[in-house]
């Protein structure tokens, strides 16, 4: 813990598993952002429908989002 203590702002986000793990948490949120484009545009929906939120496709896709973005927060942690 006085790791995290004693680094300076600079110094804490350059290390590796801090890079990472906000690559991670940026894509985690872009997935889920984006998750009922995508599935219209592969579903084949049109654009002023609404998609179904039962669509397997988009629960994986919040799944996945979910998952990065709780990764993420484990890398970031992790030294």
């Amino acid at each position: 813990m006085s790791i995290l203590l004693d680094n300076d702002f600079f110094a804490r986000f350059t290390q590796s598993n801090v890079i990472v793990g906000l690559v991670l948490l940026v894509l985690g949120i872009l997935i889920g952002c984006l998750a009922g484009t995508i599935t219209k545009r592969v579903r084949k929906i049109d654009k002023k429908q609404k998609v179904n939120s039962s669509d397997k496709l988009y629960l994986i896709l919040k799944a996945l989002a979910l998952v990065l973005v709780l990764t993420s927060l484990i890398a970031m942690i992790i030294e």
